[in-house]
């Protein structure tokens, strides 16, 4: 988790500069002066880039389900709510307890949300 702020927050600064060096080298290079001062420039830019963080925080673990529930075949996909819920159950116990001796398709799936997660910073 520390490292997971220590990212957002270096991501958020750095946006922050960004912003205000694009918005300084905007107004030396047509000789006026912005609307707003450079600083809110670069505040705004931060801002937004906060915004898409928390977004995707907000709904990581919907957008990682879905691109679980598309890589399986399209009659697990077709099945009822409560039964897909029952498949998605049972993959991610094999993932979590590392049983190899399962249905193949499920064990397939349980690699590729154990190797999205991996990629994820824990």
């Amino acid at each position: 988790m520390n490292v997971l702020l220590i990212t957002i927050t270096i991501l958020i600064l750095f946006s922050y500069f960004f912003g205000k060096q694009r918005a300084l080298a905007i107004e030396k290079r047509k000789r006026r002066s912005l609307h707003s001062l450079p600083s809110h420039y670069g505040y705004m830019t931060a801002m937004w880039c906060g915004l898409l963080l928390f977004l995707w925080f907000c709904f990581e673990t919907t957008i990682i389900e879905y691109l679980l529930i598309f890589s399986l075949p399209t009659d697990i996909q077709s099945l009822s709510s409560g039964e897909l819920s029952l498949v998605l159950n049972d993959i991610k116990l094999l993932m979590a307890s590392g049983i190899t001796d399962a249905d193949t398709v499920k064990q397939t799936a349980a690699q590729y949300l154990l190797s999205m997660q991996e990629t994820q910073c824990h």
